[in-house]
């Protein structure tokens, strides 16, 4: 990804080869836009180049993601500045982004006037014609030309609730989960794709695939709160795979820890073999078996020790394995491509097992 100096927003996605990509850009811009109806001043609308950073992003990263940290104010002008400080939350994954918004305070726009509109959208650049957006009611062809059809698009969404978005072709796929708050009059889906140069639009002041949410209507005083998913998955997705991923998203596997209170005793003088492995981690996940895609298993061993990987559905039934080896100490990466036409969709666990080590991570495959 790529991200505005500026603000520090995105405004770049290259899906690699490896990873079921083109590596073609074909993300312009993240963008956000409020309405506004101001005193002795009429209408104003403020957008993500209204937002300022007014701080370098504050870092914590670490073996399996990256946190960004970014306080940012809203202002009408460098001068008058509505919201004094806000922070927004990012954190990366390997293959997806989480951005958050807690709790904002918009009760210092009703002292201007009127806060009139919200609006969060994705907006693609002229890479994406050709590419597919689909929603739970909606399939759209991104080509820059909006369709009546388009125009009168069922706009409903799930409020207060998770919603989803996911735009695919050659290049690959962008899905986003976004929670929609229950605040304002009205909310729905809102998407533009049109071509024709708008001065009034931000950026390269035109539209491709632009698509999102918006909320309206007696919104300002309201306390505002943002969560948005985004996964960066392979090429030609269709709406079942979204479907099937917004699914296992919203009912994620539940794990609970049972006590044995029955002890085996063990010599006094018995010595503990200290775990060999820092950590795990498996990509791509979700894993798409039908796109030909390997899977990557990514470990660091303290030392060197016979490690046997195992792959298991969710009733303890093993799968597929790779055969145990033995693997020096350090960083080390496994390419696996799991050889089993049996297997379908669903949660499963894929474990290490080493002399002094069991370690699992939980993978989602699609088929």
């Amino acid at each position: 990804m790529g991200f505005f100096p500026g603000n520090g927003l995105p405004n770049e996605l290259k899906i690699k080869a490896e990873n079921g990509g083109d590596g073609q850009n074909f993300l312009e811009r993240l963008k956000i836009r409020l309405e506004l109806t101001v005193l002795f001043w009429g209408s104003l609308s403020i957008t993500e180049e209204s937002i300022l950073k007014i701080q370098a992003p504050q870092y914590i990263t670490g073996p399996v993601r990256i946190i960004r940290n970014i306080p940012f104010n809203l202002a009408l002008t460098s001068q008058i500045i509505i919201i004094d400080t806000f922070n927004v939350n990012l954190q990366f994954f390997p293959y997806s982004m989480k951005v958050s918004l807690p709790d904002l305070d918009l009760g210092a726009v009703s002292q201007l006037g009127s806060l009139d509109q919200i609006r969060f959208s994705s907006d693609f650049n002229s890479s994406a014609v050709g590419m597919k957006l689909f929603n739970p009611f909606n399939e759209f062809l991104i080509d820059g030309m909006m369709s009546s059809d388009e125009f009168n698009a069922n706009l409903e969404l799930i409020v207060p609730g998770f919603n989803w978005i996911l735009a695919s072709g050659d290049h690959g796929s962008m899905m986003t989960i976004t929670h929609v708050a229950d605040i304002g009059d009205r909310t729905g889906f809102y998407y533009n794709d049109n071509n024709l140069v708008n001065f009034i639009d931000t950026g390269d002041h035109v539209s491709f695939g632009d698509s999102g949410f918006f909320i309206e209507g007696n919104i300002a005083g309201s306390g505002f709160n943002f969560l948005s998913t985004a996964y960066f998955l392979p090429a030609n997705l269709l709406k079942n795979d979204a479907e099937q991923l917004f699914s296992e998203q919203k009912n994620p596997l539940d794990c609970q820890t049972v006590f044995q209170e029955d002890f085996t005793d063990v010599s006094d003088n018995s010595t503990e073999v200290p775990h060999s492995f820092s950590f795990m981690q498996i990509y791509p996940n979700p894993h798409y078996y039908l796109k030909n895609q390997t899977l990557n298993i990514k470990f660091y061993l303290t030392r060197g020790e016979n490690i046997n990987f195992i792959l298991y559905n969710l009733l303890g039934q093993k799968i597929a394995q790779i055969p145990e080896r033995n693997y020096s100490k350090g960083e080390r990466i496994i390419n696996w491509k799991i050889a089993d036409e049996s297997l379908q969709s669903g949660l499963y666990w894929l474990i290490a097992k080493g002399n002094s080590t069991l370690l699992k991570e939980k993978l989602l495959i699609l088929k």
